[in-house]
């Protein structure tokens, strides 16, 4: 529960971020969001069901842990390229 609330704790803030960037159709931005959440749950579903039909439900923590991975270094890539892309603009 408390992980839960932690994780959706901080939909407020990327709503605001993703509104900031795109003020002139803040509704589009917010359902695409959505969208990809949704999606994300799906797949998470899709690779643990893989996972269980595939081996056993002990291996189901280390596939999580390799999602996680793989989205935590989706995630700093591409804050890492907003940056550079930032950084770009401004000279």
């Amino acid at each position: 529960m408390i992980w839960m609330a932690a994780t959706w704790a901080t939909s407020p803030a990327q709503q605001l971020y993703l509104v900031t960037l795109v003020p002139q159709s803040p509704d589009i931005a917010l359902s695409v969001n959505t969208s990809f959440i949704q999606f994300g749950f799906a797949l998470g579903s899709g690779i643990g069901g893989l996972v269980i039909s595939s081996s056993s439900i002990g291996n189901l923590g280390w596939s999580g842990l390799v999602m996680v991975l793989v989205a935590l270094l989706l995630a700093v890539r591409l804050f890492a390229y907003d940056k550079v892309a930032e950084h770009a603009m401004r000279l």
